[in-house]
């Protein structure tokens, strides 16, 4: 499932919010994109709007948009799949977390040339170097119920032990 988290220009859904998830949206992402039979697995993606505490360990909503909206829909599903990873991007930082409702497993990467979050104290990113880009390719094994992320560039700075620096790094987390 992937949303959109921008706010359409000249909608007045979301009031003054620059970004947040209108209704219709989230209807669809319920009744449809949820509406799968047992065994199957969702995967969301959307923007950030969650932001974390100063120590970058605790996923919190963001005063911005209705973030909040989303995980009422993933606290209220019930449906025969399983939700097993909420994938977010935006936040110019690297955490391997879980949503405060369900306790589904919540990725946020970091990429391109953006300079890391310094509030974070994580290490900036320096033009033409091999920390400059950074992605990571996310593989699932259903067998063992593990998240397997490999980190490509940029190393993580996402509290599990990054000891392997630049250029290749895995880390994991089960569902």
């Amino acid at each position: 499932v992937i949303l959109n988290a921008y706010k359409p220009s000249g909608s007045s859904e979301l009031g003054p919010a620059l970004s947040g998830y209108e209704q219709e949206q989230l209807t669809w992402m319920s009744n449809v994109a949820f509406n799968v039979e047992a065994g199957w697995s969702i995967i969301i993606f959307t923007h950030g709007l969650w932001t974390f505490n100063p120590e970058g360990t605790s996923m919190y909503i963001s005063s911005a948009g209705n973030a909040q909206a989303l995980l009422d829909a993933i606290d209220a599903y019930d449906g025969d799949g399983e939700i097993i990873g909420l994938f977010l991007g935006h936040e110019h930082l690297d955490r391997m977390t879980r949503t405060p409702v369900k306790n589904i497993p919540a990725f946020i990467q970091a990429s391109d040339a953006n300079t890391v979050t310094q509030a974070y104290g994580e290490d900036p990113r320096t033009a033409g170097t091999k920390g400059e880009q950074a992605f990571d390719v996310a593989i699932l094994n259903k067998t063992t119920r593990t998240w397997r992320l490999v980190r490509i560039g940029m190393k993580a700075h996402d509290g599990t032990n990054n000891s392997r620096g630049n250029e290749v790094e895995e880390r994991t987390m089960t569902y």
